[in-house]
């Protein structure tokens, strides 16, 4: 990263201003001035101005230091960073409550900080911007009304009125136009953080990023407080296409975000999104169009330039040709051409490429005799990285120490410093005749320097130390036979020797390779940042072969790079092999290709987050014997369960829960998952035994209403009243009496209608409602002592975690207690939220569904609850549901269902496999995590990636999986004892052909109907019938 000068002093710290106002300055000279002239005439006066210069080339820097205004902070970059890096410097360096930006050729309306501070401060906006006033590069208004730009821009107001909605006007077209229009609280770039790796279209995308976030975002529109400069070195202008693209990608990126945060203007901001993404495809089509014919008529007259070109050209060889004086010297140059290649051959006997490390076998015996020891490269030979590109690694150390520092310091701050402190220490190494490398050690004492921190600097330097290689070791590990062909290498007598060029010292490579196991096998290590000799010079081989006396011959070296590990070594006539796996090649090139796109979001991060987790899980032991429901939790589960333990981590942070009850039976593998997750500061989990039943019964303790009998009632299996007693665990035979009274001549008849009047009767009997009520009070006070008996009562926010789906369980809790003082505030984090029997859950009582969440996500994306066993099934303990509670000499102990009952015998039956796959989710948990660690994406940013899990695992399952799990055994749990039978009769042409209403009905009340389409060829058929169902619910 460049140098970066700072000429004027900084104001002084105890001044703390309102506003802080950055301005990225570049090769605008001409209109730097008036943009600083118009902060320094504005009416609110309480302000900083922090001036970055990008290094420009032209005049600016001279007029930007000759400012001498206390409130002004300057800064020059040696080399040129871009915008969002420039802008993102100048928000790190704010001191105002409130931040805002001005770009070096625009300028403000003398009132504007004063308008907007006043603003924010009244209404509570997090951002604000305001109608822009267009001028032309001279300064004067660009007010034609039929100026292409000014119809565009009024377009894109009049859209934004219809709503007054900021997301619906962006939705038409990015109507904020320029970051010199972005004035923000603080709290928004602490949050959410600053500005994206977007060249055309950073400002688009963070306006989105807060508004996704939540935050109050409005556009004042009626007044001009800013002056937008037209002219043809806008940034925009640079590249108009690249511009559209990369605008194109942010809106297919951001699509599913835009629709799941656009409430009742969903279809309206649909609408506007296709219609602006076919304008701008309009744009870049008769762009390109121009440009083609632009190219065309170029090509036209380059190619007869060419010919007349070519035409003298052959006419000038064929007079040289036949010249005396070449005829001649060609008699003299032939022999010397045919001695110089010969020369060459020789030279280039040693030079070998080799596609597998075993190869080095072959070579070592054939030059057994001469050698005297094999030297290896370490990375990318010895050991592979797990992620790539190399970057990654240390961005994430730098991640780690901005946590660990926290205030200001962010990621990108604390790379910056890194950076920095590295690049001086490579520039004073070549300066000293060096090879440029730098040791840790040194890097880390100047970059704590840079940090500038209020930890002692010898505790952090060790903190970084520790992380910098736990990083690596966790990002590395050993290639496959490598120990073997050490070993054997040394059994024929021979040295073995590791060599890298690497800043990391001496001391932390011994400790990497004693972690992967493999120091031991090794004689001798040279590494380039203790000496200053590289390999890519040729320094390093020869320091070797002069501690040894050895001739290059001596010495054979085996590295991935064909440089340094092998022509330099070559040069000195020594052997080197160059290792050209191609494979692990085209891995690191996909990786690394996958990481860049990741800036775009959408499937991005998710593709190269699940490249460096199966990684992970490879290097972990083979458990490729086991058996199916052990693979099936390891590989489809595994990550699922982990991607909701991500959102469930952040989600508890956020929301400052201090208990976590994971809800029997089905947030059983949860609670097993949360201890690998578990940060210190992270609240503590209890196992709460509910269920649906106790739950319920306890809210009856005042009477049965309509609403709570229907309950019961939503089990496709429903037996009417009889069902509705035996889900609140009321005995049937004290209600025989009443049922028929009111007209149940028997009390399993179901009952379609919900509303049946004779129900309605039943409950209104008040002798009905007395023994409901005494059932209900003894049920509501054994949960009261049990719940008191955890200690939920004396915490002020706790969360539900379970599978979830409707929430009961919490709404029902709420009924039975929230009339309490000391009933705590209750989230429930489910792993999916599709709210078919609830839809309110009352004050202080939040609903989140992590993996899909009916309140927010569109219906399309409700894949999980296309076959929610699955997950019940993967989730649940092996140990029975909890009936109700007893009293044990005061102490509260749960009641389990006996395991005669029908169905906890079928339960059982299974439960082997069902512990198979918890075997399989908790084996593959830590590497989730560490692959979190390394990439640390966040939860919103694997969301994606578990999106494609679910299609994969619910819409196109194998024809074993489908065998498999339909195989298990699974509990309604609606008070009776039923097995939900999993099979359904599958699809068949002939079927489908002769009798196709009995084949959709069966699909209609299949609960796993992807599996339906597992005789038919392809999953072509699968994917059709997505397709559809995406179409109905769009």
């Amino acid at each position: 990263m460049a140098a970066i000068l700072t000429p004027l002093p900084s104001p002084p710290s105890s001044s703390m201003p309102a506003i802080s106002i950055i301005i990225p300055s570049y090769n605008h000279a001409d209109y730097i001035v008036e943009a600083i002239e118009s902060v320094l005439q504005q009416s609110f006066q309480d302000w900083e101005l922090i001036l970055i210069d990008d290094a420009s080339a032209d005049a600016s820097w001279p007029l930007i230091a000759s400012y001498e205004d206390k409130r002004i902070r300057s800064l020059r970059h040696t080399e040129n960073q871009g915008a969002h890096s420039t802008i993102n410097e100048g928000l790190g360096l704010a001191k105002g409550d409130y931040l805002t930006i001005l770009n070096s050729d625009d300028s403000y309306a003398p009132d504007r900080l004063e308008r907007l501070y006043h603003h924010a401060k009244t209404s509570g906006a997090a951002f604000l911007a305001t109608r822009v006033q267009p001028i032309a590069a001279d300064g004067t208004p660009a007010d034609d009304p039929n100026s292409h730009w000014n119809s565009w821009y009024a377009g894109l107001l009049d859209a934004y009125r219809e709503t007054d909605q900021l997301l619906t006007g962006l939705c038409k077209g990015n109507l904020l136009i320029t970051t010199s229009n972005f004035f923000f609280q603080r709290e928004v770039y602490e949050k959410c953080g600053g500005f994206a790796d977007y060249r055309y279209v950073h400002d688009f995308e963070f306006v989105l990023r807060l508004i996704f976030a939540g935050y109050k975002c409005e556009l004042l529109h009626d007044d001009a407080l800013v002056r937008y400069r037209l002219h043809d070195a806008n940034t925009i202008q640079e590249n108009p296409v690249a511009a559209v693209v990369e605008t194109l990608q942010l809106l297919a990126g951001t699509i599913p975000e835009i629709l799941a945060h656009s409430g009742q203007d969903q279809q309206t901001n649909l609408r506007l999104i296709k219609q602006q993404m076919a304008w701008l495809g309009g744009n870049v089509q008769a762009t390109l169009g121009q440009k083609e014919a632009e190219h065309q008529r170029s090509l036209d007259l380059f190619d007869q330039q060419q010919r007349l070109s070519e035409e003298n050209h052959q006419r000038r060889i064929a007079d040289i040709y036949a010249s005396t004086s070449y005829r001649l010297g060609n008699k003299i140059v032939r022999p010397i051409n045919r001695l110089r290649n010969l020369v060459i051959r020789l030279r280039g006997r040693n030079s070998h490429r080799i596609y597998d490390i075993e190869q080095t076998r072959a070579v070592i015996l054939e030059n057994r005799n001469r050698l005297k020891a094999v030297s290896f490269d370490i990375f990318d030979t010895l050991l592979a990285r797990v992620i790539e590109p190399p970057e990654a690694v240390q961005l994430a150390v730098c991640r780690e120490v901005a946590a660990l520092l926290g205030g200001d310091h962010s990621e990108q701050s604390v790379w910056l410093a890194r950076q920095q402190a590295e690049n001086r220490l490579r520039a004073a190494s070549r300066e000293m005749n060096g090879d440029g490398e730098c040791h840790f050690d040194e890097l880390v004492d100047d970059w704590v320097k840079a940090l500038n921190a209020e930890m002692p600097s010898d505790r952090l330097a060790y903190r970084i130390h520790r992380i910098e290689l736990e990083m690596e070791s966790l990002a590395l590990y050993l290639k496959p036979q490598i120990v073997e062909l050490l070993a054997w290498i040394r059994g024929l007598g021979l040295k073995v020797i590791a060599a890298s060029d690497m800043y990391l010292g001496e001391r932390h490579i011994k400790e990497i390779l004693a972690d992967k196991g493999v120091l031991a096998h090794l004689d001798e290590l040279h590494v380039s940042s203790e000496s200053g000799l590289c390999k890519h010079s040729g320094k390093l081989f020869q320091h070797i072969l002069a501690t040894h006396g050895w001739h290059a011959d001596e010495l054979l070296h085996i590295g991935d790079n064909p440089i340094s590990d092998s022509q330099a070594l070559l040069m000195q006539g020594g052997t080197g092999l160059h290792l050209h796996e191609k494979g692990e090649l085209m891995r690191r090139a996909e990786q690394s290709l996958d990481h860049d796109m990741c800036r775009y979001g959408g499937p991005w991060p998710g593709i190269w987050f699940s490249r460096i987790y199966d990684a992970l899980l490879t290097q972990q032991a083979d458990n490729s014997g086991k058996g199916f429901f052990y693979r099936y939790g390891r590989h489809r589960l595994g990550p699922l369960f982990n991607i909701y333990m991500a959102g469930l981590i952040e989600a508890v942070r956020r929301d400052a829960i201090d208990k976590l009850y994971f809800v029997a039976r089905d947030g059983f593998i949860f609670q097993q998952l949360y201890p690998l997750w578990k940060g210190e500061q992270d609240p503590q989990g209890d196992y709460l035994y509910a269920s649906r039943k106790t739950i319920m019964a306890a809210s009856i303790s005042d009477g049965m209403r309509l609403d709570q009998a229907r309950m019961a009632l939503f089990n496709p299996k429903q037996q009417g009243l009889l069902s509705i007693l035996k889900t609140f665990g009321l005995q049937y035979s004290e209600f025989e009496v009443f049922a028929h009274r009111y007209g149940f001549m028997e009390m399993n008849e179901p009952l379609p209608d919900h509303q049946d009047s004779r129900l309605r009767d039943f409950l209104a009997d008040k002798q009905v409602q007395a023994k409901i009520k005494a059932h209900g009070a003894q049920c509501r006070d054994h949960l009261e002592r049990y719940l008191e008996q955890l200690g939920f009562f004396s915490h002020k926010a706790i969360a539900f975690v379970d599978i979830g789906w409707n929430g009961t369980i919490q709404k029902y809790l709420k009924r039975a207690f929230g009339h309490r003082p000391d009933f705590p505030k209750m989230s429930g984090y489910y792993f999916a939220f599709v709210g078919k029997i609830h839809k309110e859950f009352g004050e202080d009582n939040r609903v989140h569904g992590l993996l899909y969440d009916a309140n927010s996500d569109p219906e399309a994306f409700k894949t999980a609850a296309d076959f929610e066993e699955l997950f019940e099934q993967g989730a649940r303990a092996l140990e029975a549901t909890t009936l109700g509670y007893a009293d044990d000499d005061g102490t509260l102990s749960p009641v389990l269902k006996q395991d005669d009952a029908r169905d906890r015998m079928a339960e059982i039956r299974c439960n082997e496999s069902i512990g198979q796959i918890h075997a399989g989710v908790l084996s593959a948990t830590q590497a989730f995590i560490d692959a979190q660690r390394l990439t640390g994406l966040r939860f919103d940013r694997l969301r994606p990636y578990g999106f494609a899990l679910l299609e994969r695992a619910i819409v196109y399952p194998t024809r074993e999986e489908i065998e498999q799990i339909t195989g298990l055994a699974h509990s309604e749990d609606f008070g009776h004892e039923n097995i939900l039978n999993l099979k359904s009769p599958p699809i068949r042409f002939g079927g489908l052909l002769l009798h196709p209403r009995a084949v959709w009905h069966n699909l209609m009340m299949a609960p796993w109907k992807a599996a339906m389409f597992a005789d038919l060829p392809t999953n072509i058929w699968n994917f059709m019938f997505r397709v559809l169902k995406v179409i109905r619910h769009s």
